[in-house]
C-alpha cells in the first residue's frame, strides 16, 4: 500500500493543504520552519500505528493512533491541541490519508475529546521514516538509552533504530 494525497486543514502551520503525490520519491521542499518535518511525522503516524498494533498483538484502534500520535508529536497534553493551527479562534484540525487500498479521515481539537476513528486500513508491513537528526539514532545503545531514561525525542527515532 503506497500514500497517494494528503489534505489538512488547520494542522500546525497549516491552514489549508493538499498534497498530491506521484509514483517513486517524492520530495518536500520548503524554508525552514514551514511544516515539512510536522508532514512527514503525520504520516509516519498514521501508517505506523497500524504496524504497532499488529507488533502488540492487537488489532489497529482509535486508542493505537493516538497513542502513537502522543508518542511521535510528543504531546504533553491528553489531547491534541498543540497539533491545531492557532489563528485567534478555537479551531479543530482535519486530516484526509490517501493510500492506493484506502481513505482514512480524522480530526482533533480543543474540546479535549478527539475525533479518531479506528483504523480503515490494515496498514503496511512497515514503514521508515528518517529525520534531519537520523546519525543520532545509528548511535550503538541509543535505544536502551531511549527506553531506559524515557528521553525527551520523539519515537520516529527510537523506530529508526530498533
Amino acid at each position: 500500500m503506497k500514500i497517494t494525497g494528503l489534505a489538512v486543514s488547520n494542522f500546525t502551520a497549516f491552514e489549508e493543504a493538499v498534497f498530491d503525490f506521484v509514483k517513486g520519491v517524492n520530495v518536500l521542499i520548503g524554508s525552514n520552519g514551514t511544516g515539512k518535518s510536522l508532514i512527514m511525522k503525520l504520516l509516519y503516524s498514521v501508517m505506523r500505528a497500524p504496524v504497532d498494533a499488529r507488533l502488540a498483538g492487537k488489532k489497529p484502534d482509535t486508542d493505537r493512533l493516538r497513542d502513537t500520535l502522543h508518542e511521535v508529536f510528543r504531546l504533553e497534553s491528553p489531547n491534541f491541541e498543540n497539533l491545531v493551527r492557532k489563528a485567534g479562534e478555537l479551531r479543530n484540525a482535519s486530516i484526509e490519508v490517501r493510500t492506493t487500498k484506502a481513505s482514512y479521515e480524522f480530526g482533533f481539537g480543543f474540546s479535549g475529546a478527539s475525533e479518531l476513528p479506528a483504523p480503515t486500513f490494515s496498514g503496511p508491513k512497515g514503514c521508515v521514516f528518517i529525520p534531519p537528526a537520523d546519525v543520532l539514532a545509528m548511535f550503538e545503545g541509543f535505544a536502551q538509552l531511549y527506553e531506559k531514561y524515557q528521553l525527551k525525542i520523539d519515537k520516529t527515532y527510537y523506530d529508526l533504530c530498533k
